[in-house]
Formats: C-alpha cells, sequence, structure tokens
C-alpha cells in the first residue's frame, strides 16, 4: 500500500518539476524516488512472504524438537575425555 502512495506522489512531483525546473532536475528526484520505491516494496513483499510462510508445527517437528531436547538432557560433560587422556592418545600415535 505504500509503494502506490509513494507511486503516486512519483507522478504528482513529475508534473510539477515538468512545469516549474528543467528535466535534469525531474531526472534526479526520480531516480532517487525510484530507489526509495523499490526499498519499501521490498519491505513490503518481505512482511506478505513472512506471513504466508509461518512454520506449522507438524507431528514430525514436534518429535525433532522432543528428540533434540532428550539429547541435551543426556548429554554429560564427564563423558569426554580429558586433556590428559587426549594427549596420552596423541603419544601412543607417535
Amino acid at each position: 500500500m505504500r509503494g502506490i502512495i509513494i507511486f503516486i506522489g512519483i507522478i504528482i512531483l513529475n508534473l510539477a518539476l515538468f512545469i516549474s525546473t528543467s528535466i535534469y532536475g525531474m531526472v534526479i528526484v526520480d531516480f532517487s524516488f525510484i530507489i526509495t520505491l523499490l526499498i519499501v516494496l521490498y519491505d513490503d513483499q518481505k512482511g506478505i512472504l513472512h506471513k504466508f510462510n509461518k512454520r506449522k508445527e507438524s507431528e514430525s517437528f514436534k518429535s525433532l524438537i522432543k528428540q533434540r531436547e532428550q539429547s541435551e538432557e543426556q548429554f554429560d560433560v564427564k563423558d569426554l575425555p580429558s586433556l590428559k587422556d587426549i594427549e596420552d592418545m596423541n603419544n601412543q600415535k607417535d
């Protein structure tokens, strides 16, 4: 909606500039408004896409989240080898 308002504003401003100033001033203002219009349309498009791409929580998605939580609970730092064990393993290879 903002893009349409800016587009109408560009047309009105172009008519005013065409009547009162040179064509070069009109072209410079046009470029700035076109860039503004593209930025506004991009923001609107992101909002529209975000509305349609909401993630629906399916059963598989819920089960994956549950598996992740269980694995985080079962993880224990004590199960990892210590620095001394790692150094011993490296020395054994040499």
